[in-house]
């Protein structure tokens, strides 16, 4: 389902029947691994829900099968119980059998933008232990944002007295191993607060946002806080009012294909659950 809506918001949400879209793009958006969504859009291809094509530049092309009727679809028992099932045992191959535990699997939503606060500490966290480990695992930056939130909302630590921590833990020779994720960051921050001696906090300078950056953030205040927070932020940033049309003629856009979508899969599974 997180796969099928991507491939709906990156086609008709831009009015376009098909699109090319990477493999990162589906995990960033769906918080799912690579073989996951790989196994994922095979089962959709293969219950001809979406068409996948190839050329000869190995670009691989995505759309939705608009003749539904033609989908294979399953019970909602038969799913759970045979696919979710090999999802699991596929991904636990590597695992001897006396270490094999059973896991539930959760399906997460992308809760938090790329424009958002909680994102952009995650990120900055992550770059620069790049800096310091070049071969440093890629975060999921959702589960990283969850404890930058927290900091934030329970323990009311503010954007700048964050930006300083992280800043000041990666150039620190002995936290700069030991802080390797947003959760360690907020277990600590009182400690390295003390050992930094600072009483007040620098900003970090923000970064220059293209003109695609601003209309991509304005449909996210659009779709998530509705139309006066979206009218506030593009008075805050003069944003053109042709600008200003295109976001909400592809917020229309992607918000009915949703409706649509979700209504031609509840009348799939509803036949099927007839037949």
């Amino acid at each position: 389902m997180q796969c099928v809506l991507h491939i709906i918001r990156k086609t008709y949400g831009y009015n376009k029947l098909e699109d090319a879209i990477a493999l990162s793009q589906f995990t960033d958006a769906t918080g799912m691994n690579k073989p996951a969504v790989c196994r994922a859009l095979s089962g959709l291809k293969d219950k001809k829900i979406v068409i996948i094509k190839k050329d000869n530049k190995r670009i691989t092309t995505y759309r939705i099968n608009k003749k539904y009727r033609t989908w294979k679809s399953l019970s909602k028992r038969i799913m759970l119980s045979k696919e979710i099932t090999t999802v699991i045992k596929k991904g636990n191959n590597r695992y001897q059998k006396g270490d094999i535990q059973k896991k539930k699997e959760t399906i997460t939503k992308e809760r938090y933008s790329i424009n958002s606060i909680e994102i952009q500490l995650s990120i900055y966290l992550y770059k620069l232990m790049l800096k310091n480990n070049p071969k440093v695992k890629k975060p999921n930056y959702q589960k990283w944002a969850e404890h930058i939130d927290k900091a934030m909302r329970v323990d009311k630590r503010t954007e700048e007295e964050l930006t300083f921590i992280i800043k000041w833990s990666q150039d620190d020779d002995f936290w700069k191993s030991n802080i390797l994720s947003t959760n360690k960051l907020r277990k600590h921050f009182d400690r390295m607060f003390v050992k930094s001696g600072k009483k007040t906090f620098e900003s970090r300078p923000a970064e220059k946002k293209t003109k695609n950056d601003l209309i991509f953030e304005a449909f996210n205040i659009l779709e998530k806080k509705g139309k006066s927070a979206f009218t506030a932020y593009c008075n805050s940033v003069n944003m053109t009012k042709e600008d200003r049309a295109s976001v909400v003629s592809k917020w229309k856009g992607a918000y009915n294909i949703n409706n649509v979508a979700k209504g031609i899969l509840g009348e799939a599974n509803g036949k099927q659950d007839n037949s």
